[in-house]
């Protein structure tokens, strides 16, 4: 059974201060990036939630907008063609969604502070999100004709496998981009790890992982993944407010699997 996959890029602001032969040819930089990477899932469900996986050297804010970055409503959710899925998984724009997801909306010019990257290179990838629909520009606060704001586009998208229907170059670009996606969740459990020493033990302890192994059957597994997802959309659409709340990356799996 092919698991689907989810990614969510709501933006805030509300923050303190399609066509085969080009999407071929994204394809071997993904490749890389997941052979890089090694890695994989063999517990039958897995849930992760670590407080403060992001790193703190990305300026992250302060406000309680981790659950930005969670799924959105299921009117919000959409299935990803492989345009999307080729646009999303690369690793920088990844990045890029994320940032402007937890701190809201930004010019390339900031967010090429944040990253590291020059300024032609963050606005290229930009260019590309938006292409994909999964960004769009925010007009309305440019100061003059020549900024140019961004935000999340407000979307989070599903894809599966399954959805290439045999389809060789879309099967090729689903499954490149699971891989990736599994290792950006594992990126922010290590990220964790190496931070955790600058959080106080409060976060320590109420950081958690766990994983079972169960016996069900396709329509349970599917079941018990729509009973997470709306778990987390509650907590998505409370978010806490306190002064305390900080930016929480929470990830699930569930997949067949053998000891």
């Amino acid at each position: 059974m092919d698991a689907t996959y989810e990614v969510g890029g709501q933006g805030s602001e509300h923050v303190h201060k399609r066509q085969r032969q080009p999407l071929t040819k994204q394809l071997p930089f993904l490749h890389r990036e997941t052979r890089s990477h090694n890695v994989a899932m063999s517990t039958g469900v897995l849930q992760i939630g670590c407080r403060g996986v992001l790193d703190p050297q990305e300026l992250l804010c302060k406000s309680s907008c981790g659950s930005r970055v969670l799924p959105m409503s299921p009117a919000n959710r959409r299935p990803a063609d492989p345009s999307v899925i080729a646009a999303i998984h690369h690793p920088l724009r990844r990045r890029l969604i994320d940032l402007l997801g937890v701190e809201g909306p930004a010019t390339a010019s900031q967010l090429a502070e944040r990253t590291g990257e020059l300024v032609g290179n963050i606005s290229h990838h930009l260019k590309v999100l938006a292409a994909a629909g999964v960004i769009e520009e925010a007009p309305e606060l440019a100061t003059n004709r020549r900024e140019r704001w961004w935000r999340s586009a407000h979307q989070s998208y599903s894809w599966s496998v399954a959805d290439a229907g045999g389809e060789p170059a879309g099967e090729l670009i689903a499954t490149v981009s699971e891989e990736r996606n599994v290792t950006h969740h594992a990126d922010k459990v290590r990220q964790w790890f190496d931070a955790r020493s600058e959080y106080d033990e409060d976060w320590v302890r109420a950081a958690f992982a766990t994983d079972s192994w169960l016996r069900l059957t396709p329509d349970r597994l599917a079941e018990l993944s729509d009973r997470i997802r709306d778990l987390i959309q509650e907590y998505y659409e409370n978010p806490s407010t306190e002064e305390s709340a900080q930016p929480v990356f929470v990830f699930a799996h569930g997949v067949p699997a053998r000891p």
